[in-house]
């Protein structure tokens, strides 16, 4: 890990300490710095603010369970990223009950769409997607962001594998064929094989 990971790191992790005991808009740039030992102006060489790191924090962590170049991460990938969000979900509760301009859960919608239409694009071989095939990814990223939170707040409950079963199973067909390897798509999706 390179100098500048390794201080957004210290940076991360005292973020997420923090939001074990307060709520997330009381976290201060100043509190955090001085909790790390770090100057105000090294949290702002890499961060613009909070949410900025929260984003930071998301995109190292979950992102890559997203559909995308890198493949499909399959229903594994998605229990993974439950699983992950459960072992840090009082940062994600308190991040995601945050709903100011710049928060997490408009960030996470953002780009999730954007993956989601990326790797649909990408399938299709279209370079824009349809209204129809927008609204899909849109409605999915909404209701399953959603659930996500409720789920945090039930205290995880059910276990990641069964919620990453039931996201899955929610998911329209266009976007599990994005999502799952050919060999767990049913027949109808894989063009009638």
């Amino acid at each position: 890990m390179g100098n500048s990971d390794s201080t957004k790191q210290i940076l991360a992790e005292e973020l997420k300490r923090q939001c074990r005991t307060t709520q997330f808009n009381r976290i201060t740039v100043g509190g955090l710095c001085a909790a790390c030992g770090l100057d105000r102006r090294t949290f702002y060489y890499h961060f613009r603010d909070i949410y900025d790191l929260a984003a930071w924090v998301f995109n190292r962590s979950l992102a890559p369970f997203l559909p995308g170049a890198q493949g499909r991460p399959g229903l594994s990938g998605v229990e993974e990223a439950l699983s992950l969000l459960k072992k840090d979900a009082s940062f994600y509760r308190r991040a995601l009950a945050d709903n100011s301009q710049n928060s997490l859960g408009r960030h996470i919608l953002a780009f999730s769409a954007e993956a989601f239409g990326a790797a649909r694009k990408l399938l299709s071989g279209a370079d824009v997607l349809s209204e129809a095939e927008q609204f899909t990814i849109d409605f999915f990223c909404f209701g399953s962001l959603g659930m996500i939170q409720r789920w945090l707040f039930r205290d995880c409950n059910p276990d990641p594998r069964q919620m990453a079963a039931l996201l899955v199973a929610a998911m329209p067909e266009e976007l599990r064929q994005l999502y799952l390897p050919e060999s767990e798509l049913s027949p109808s999706a894989q063009g009638g094989k």
